[in-house]
């Protein structure tokens, strides 16, 4: 029963971590991050991006823009 309620509690954190994340989405105030396509570094976007906006990866530096589809941002190369 303790090792069940010490779980329950546990997840109850996971689950307060994600509603935070997801009030951050829909405020606006968390940033558009991608995976670099060609070497997986991370690109970040920021807190407003603009569709159109290229980041150059600082790992292979290869260049990638966003663009809004469906609603979505999706990276093209740039």
């Amino acid at each position: 029963r303790q090792s069940f309620l010490s779980m329950a509690q546990s997840e109850m954190g996971h689950v307060n971590i994600f509603r935070q994340m997801i009030d951050a989405i829909q405020k606006g105030e968390y940033p558009v991050l991608f995976y670099c396509p060609l070497c997986g570094w991370e690109l970040d976007y920021g807190t407003g991006p603009q569709e159109g906006e290229v980041r150059r990866c600082g790992r292979c530096g290869k260049s990638y823009a966003l663009k809004m589809v469906d609603g979505e941002w999706t990276l093209i190369e740039g």
